[in-house]
């Protein structure tokens, strides 16, 4: 329980700082503090620091071995649709 209230806070964040368009990689960074998990804050930083070096949102999530199948999936599909950037 405590694991999906920690993913559901950070994608509501990371969808609304996206939103309003705030670059991905500064809502990444930002939304990791609204985790309200130490696991799931430094896990969001190494993904962060994977995808400033150049590897997909949507592996770097999936070599984390945090988020559900469903949560990667949806990334991915916003990636190959260009609606998911890194600007």
């Amino acid at each position: 329980m405590i694991t999906k209230a920690s993913i559901a806070k950070f994608s509501r964040t990371l969808s609304t700082s996206f939103s309003a368009g705030i670059p991905i990689l500064s809502s990444i960074q930002t939304s990791a503090k609204t985790a309200d998990n130490l696991f799931y804050q430094q896990v969001i930083t190494s993904i962060h620091t994977d995808i400033v070096a150049g590897v997909p949102i949507h592996l770097a999530m999936r070599q984390a071995n945090a988020f559900p199948e469903m949560v990667l999936q949806m990334v991915m599909i916003g990636e190959e649709s260009g609606t998911l950037m890194i600007c």
